[in-house]
């Protein structure tokens, strides 16, 4: 996210993304835990929003469930049944699949961090309780079509706000 912040500082347009190959400094969740981010398996991401102030809270209020909600309809369209688990996490069969969180600076622009495990061997880091799509599904997974698919199923409730 700090790419993304210096991109904001720039000036960069509204619906600017920021894609990663890994993370190399991953943020810990609620409950403190790290994990390894494995370089081009995954999906690693800052879409940055550029919002009216006026707009500011409805959108702090939906980005989260929205952008979860997205990751299971792309899920989905892969043969996966995927859940929200509220409020910021998206699990199949009780294991963490992707993960998201969202920054606002007060002055319109939000941050909205995600994280997807698309291709990873989830199943040889024990250390946390996770799955890829590629381990849910059976198969690889086209990691740009996974993340068009999911931008797709984002934009519109988006558009709502």
């Amino acid at each position: 996210m700090n790419i993304a912040q210096r991109e904001i500082d720039e000036g960069c347009p509204h619906g600017t993304i920021v894609l990663a190959e890994e993370q190399t400094r991953a943020q810990a969740g609620l409950e403190s835990r790290t994990w390894n981010s494995l370089p081009q398996e995954n999906l690693y991401m800052t879409l940055i929003l550029r919002i009216h102030k006026d707009s500011a809270l409805q959108v702090m209020s939906c980005l989260e469930p929205c952008s979860a909600l997205s990751v299971v309809l792309t899920c989905q369209s892969e043969g996966i049944e995927a859940k929200v688990k509220w409020p910021n996490d998206v699990w199949v069969n009780n294991k963490k699949i992707s993960g998201m969180i969202v920054r606002h600076d007060g002055l319109g622009n939000f941050q909205l961090g995600i994280g997807i495990n698309i291709n990873s061997d989830m199943a040889s880091q024990t250390s946390i309780n996770a799955v890829s799509v590629r381990e849910a599904c059976g198969r690889r997974v086209d990691r740009e079509k996974f993340l068009a698919n999911y931008l797709l199923s984002l934009e519109n409730p988006l558009k709502q706000v």
